[in-house]
């Protein structure tokens, strides 16, 4: 199996990709494609050497620009599939380590667990242990842990609770996941030319979450392969998680980084209003409840700015004004 390694860095962060890169080359991929989304100059010259280096198995992809995870897979993954030489693919970011054993899992699973009509139209997902969400629902396997119900704003739904006391989750020989984040995530070049790139105008954040659905809503699947693992060497924003039990504290309004919160909140309202809504009405009656929520939060921690800015965002989610944002953030 001819596979290439796509990985996603920026900022100066060779110290990571160095590592990500070289486990990749132990593990016997053939071919890794490191996209430079933008980085500064003493980071650039460090990954021209490295790929020097490393003239058989590693290629740079440059942008003069971060352009998100959106824009940086997009672009190596066209990259990729212009080669004409590779069938398979592994998205990694630049702080995804993924062992030997691990990539072995992976392509034993392909191999032997799959169906060939599988095989035409599905996906695998090392697993992220550093996302508890995917472990707890590598355990359960109810697709609302990682969706959020149908018609839930920002997975809150008004009268979840009551489902979640009648509702029991089917578990299955394989674990099949409705979406993937992009590190630890392999798939073929025939899927990608069912499901097409990443949606480079969502620039950050959720999009790996619309990329992934489409391989759901086009009747394949994502199976989780427990026995293979992605180690993150570097934490990432969304795996922290909050120790503050203050009732009106809250993440969102007390995170530094604006930017973080609206393209979280701008593209988790798009894609829920382009794929998970069935009852409009519903859908803004949860957002109502929450915002309101939020909104008392705000007033409690004085954190007026950024409850306006969150409502931009899912202002323009819902609108689909996506790309890189004009509002001061």
């Amino acid at each position: 199996m001819n596979v290439c390694a796509i990985i996603v860095t920026y900022g100066n962060r060779y110290n990571l990709i160095e590592k990500v890169a070289m486990a990749c080359i132990e593990d016997g991929i053939d071919h890794i494609i490191i996209v430079d989304n933008g980085s500064p100059l003493e980071n650039k010259i460090k990954l021209c050497d490295f790929a020097n280096n490393h003239k058989k198995n590693i290629e740079i992809v440059r942008n003069e620009e971060n352009l998100g995870s959106a824009g940086g897979y997009a672009r190596g993954i066209k990259k990729a599939i212009s080669d004409a030489e590779y069938e398979y693919f592994l998205l990694l970011d630049d702080d995804n380590l993924i062992d030997k054993q691990s990539f072995i899992s992976l392509l034993k699973y392909w191999n032997e667990r799959l169906s060939e009509e599988e095989k035409g139209n599905s996906a695998l997902l090392a697993l992220r242990e550093d996302r508890d969400y995917y472990v707890r629902f590598a355990t359960e396997q109810h697709d609302n842990i990682l969706l959020g119900s149908a018609n839930s704003f920002m997975h809150y739904g008004l009268f979840d609770y009551k489902k979640s006391n009648s509702s029991l989750s089917k578990k299955n020989d394989k674990i099949k996941s409705p979406i993937a984040p992009y590190g630890g995530l392999f798939l073929s070049l025939n899927l990608l030319n069912k499901i097409g790139l990443p949606l480079e105008e969502m620039f950050l954040y959720i999009d790996d979450i619309e990329f992934s659905y489409r391989i759901t809503t086009n009747g394949g699947g994502i199976y989780i392969v427990p026995d293979s693992t992605v180690i993150d060497i570097d934490q990432s924003w969304g795996s922290k998680e909050s120790n503050n039990n203050n009732r009106y504290s809250s993440p969102v309004l007390e995170e530094k980084e604006s930017f973080r919160i609206y393209y979280t909140f701008r593209n988790r309202a798009y894609f829920e209003y382009n794929y998970r809504v069935n009852n409009k009405a519903y859908y803004f009656l949860n957002m109502f409840f929450l915002l309101s929520k939020l909104s008392i939060k705000a007033i409690y921690l004085r954190k007026l700015k950024r409850l306006t800015l969150i409502l931009w965002a899912v202002y323009d989610g819902v609108r689909g004004n996506l790309g890189v944002t004009d509002r001061k953030l």
